[in-house]
């Protein structure tokens, strides 16, 4: 059992209040609050994981895309080259 309002541990069964802070503690009281703020919590942590994995996703695939594109301009880069200008003109 946790106290709802400084979050330290009580641990005798029959206590009615927190030996931290004074705090009036009861069970259905602590207990659910306690529950929330765990549930909350993790909320919190898979909600921040998922938008990290997200990122790094978007960056992967970014990157992917630019080595393609870069790859691609090089060997059109290289088919151009030793070609006149009316020649490339005509490959237009």
């Amino acid at each position: 059992m946790y106290c709802n309002k400084c979050g330290k541990e009580v641990i005798e069964e029959g206590t009615q209040f927190c030996s931290k802070c004074g705090n009036s503690v009861s069970n259905n009281n602590v207990n659910e609050k306690n529950k929330n703020n765990n549930k909350k919590k993790w909320s919190m942590w898979y909600i921040l994981v998922i938008i990290v994995g997200v990122i790094i996703g978007i960056a992967i695939i970014g990157k992917l895309v630019d080595n393609s594109i870069q790859k691609t301009n090089e060997k059109n880069i290289r088919s151009l080259r030793g070609i006149s200008c009316v020649e490339f003109i005509e490959k237009i």
